[in-house]
């Protein structure tokens, strides 16, 4: 027992691996931890202090909004019974019936002919409201623009003449092919420079 070396060797030994990956899965939630910690502290700060809407929303939820209000109207009174109901209409007699009837059927073919024209110019004047037209005013009356004379002025220069369409002549010659035929490259393009030996 005097060298220790079995000893010593273990505890300089590093952590087992699987006890390495427990701490770096608890490091890492301890971070998205503290992370979700300072985000819903920063949430829940916005929330302090009395914001009128929050407000005004407990107090309706509570009732005291409506402590300051007049009762609703017919409160004192007892609820209406739903079960009843009303006795039936007396029915007009048959005089009253055919003359409706009769004024129903005039407004329908009324309803179904075209509206007649009328002339703008046939309306009055509205009594209530004079500054209303009757009618859309007139047009404006344009001036007249002075005549276009088409013939010659005095002094001007005739216009030239064209006379007939000349003729075509002979088809010319086609010049020499050398003048055709593109100029050959230099002779340093046409092929590589041959291997010195």
């Amino acid at each position: 027992m005097g060298s220790g070396s079995p000893k010593v060797s273990r505890v300089t030994q590093p952590f087992p691996s699987h006890l390495t990956l427990v701490s770096k899965r608890s490091d890492a939630h301890r971070a998205i931890q503290a992370m979700c910690l300072a985000t819903l502290a920063a949430m829940l700060a916005g929330c302090g202090g009395e914001s009128p809407q929050i407000g005004r929303l407990w107090r309706e939820a509570t009732g005291q909004e409506a402590a300051g209000r007049l009762p609703p109207p017919g409160i004192d009174r007892p609820a209406p019974n739903l079960a009843s109901v009303p006795p039936v209409p007396e029915r007009p007699d048959l005089a009253a019936r055919q003359s409706l009837t009769r004024r129903l059927e005039e407004d329908r073919s009324a309803a179904e002919r075209p509206a007649p024209r009328r002339d703008p110019g046939a309306l009055e004047a509205s009594p209530g409201a004079p500054d209303i037209a009757a009618a859309p005013p007139t047009p404006p009356r344009i001036a007249t623009a002075p005549a276009v004379p088409w013939a010659r002025p005095r002094g001007a220069p005739a216009a030239p003449s064209i006379g007939p369409a000349p003729t075509p002549g002979e088809v010319p010659d086609l010049p020499p092919p050398e003048l055709l035929a593109p100029a050959p490259p230099p002779p340093n393009l046409l092929a590589p420079a041959p291997p010195l030996r």
